[in-house]
């Protein structure tokens, strides 16, 4: 879908949370994403569900790694970055400006 719509020479940004690859700030990290977070939304937003789901989500995602092999395979130039110890990924890259002839 990115590459459908970036014209060429047109850039892209994704941050997602992601798993640390410390063993010393996974645990706590991944404790107050399925711990904290929930109760925080059933507190103030009264709908816990969708933010248990994000400690879910973000054990199953791990990181961008294999997102950022999918926008290569795609024609998209990407590269991957960590945030916050890697408690953050992001992938950054562009659309090549032109697209070589494939005849």
């Amino acid at each position: 879908e990115v590459n459908r719509v970036l014209r060429p020479g047109g850039r892209f940004s994704f941050l997602e949370i992601s798993v640390p690859p410390s063993r010393l700030l996974r645990m706590p990290y991944m404790f107050y994403l399925r711990s904290v977070v929930p109760l925080v939304g059933r507190l103030f937003l009264g709908n816990p569900d969708n933010y248990r789901m994000l400690g879910v989500y973000t054990q199953a995602f791990q990181n961008c790694t294999a997102a950022a092999t999918l926008f290569l395979e795609g024609g998209l130039e990407s590269s991957v970055h960590s945030h916050f110890f890697g408690c953050a990924t992001s992938i950054v890259g562009r659309k090549p400006a032109c697209v070589p002839d494939s005849r």
